[in-house]
């Protein structure tokens, strides 16, 4: 603490970076170190999502593979950074939309974000790996791929302020199902 800090207490400053490990068992601590698929994955990263308040924080991802079975929603504030490029991915592409950001000031950085389209069948024609759909939304340094539509989406071409995507590696989005596909779209 320096002059004119406030003082608060270990439990509160420990709240600001979270790890979604803090939400998981042993077990699927060791499945996602091991990249293989395990039940509950899913719902204990999105109680970690929902777990920040209104004023945010750091959710970390440390180095895995995370096996997910359906869509993760972000409500609020929040920013999600992968250490090593954690990879979260679909487990059967039967998702139609693996991260949905619904809150503003929104960052996701540093992870590996796979659609798992070589799995996908002609039933999921809208595969987005990330879509977006308020202001205020950071895409840095991830890898988005494997999606059956759009790598990266923002639906709402009305609440486009302070988008930014930069130092992103899309590819190999659309292409699998009758759906045709790129790597970034906008919505109207």
């Amino acid at each position: 603490s320096g002059t004119g800090a406030v003082v608060r207490t270990v439990q509160d400053k420990n709240r600001d970076i979270v790890s979604v490990f803090d939400f998981m068992t042993a077990a699927q601590i060791a499945y996602v170190k091991g990249g293989v698929f395990a039940s509950g994955i899913t719902l204990a990263i999105q109680t970690a999502l929902n777990s920040f308040s209104s004023s945010g924080g750091l959710l970390k991802f440390p180095s895995g593979t995370y096996i997910i079975t359906s869509g993760l929603t972000i409500n609020q504030k929040i920013t999600i950074q992968g250490e090593n490029f954690s990879t979260m991915a679909d487990n059967a592409a039967n998702i139609a939309i693996l991260i949905r950001s619904y809150g503003s000031y929104v960052t996701i950085k540093d992870l590996t974000l796979d659609g798992n389209r070589l799995n996908a069948g002609l039933s999921n024609i809208v595969g987005y790996v990330c879509y977006a759909t308020d202001s205020h939304f950071k895409l840095l340094n991830c890898e988005v791929k494997n999606s059956t539509r759009y790598g990266v989406a923002h639906g709402a071409a009305s609440l486009i302020e302070d988008i930014e995507i930069s130092n992103n590696w899309i590819h190999d989005n659309g292409g699998v199902t009758s759906a045709t596909g790129v790597g970034f779209g906008i919505g109207s």
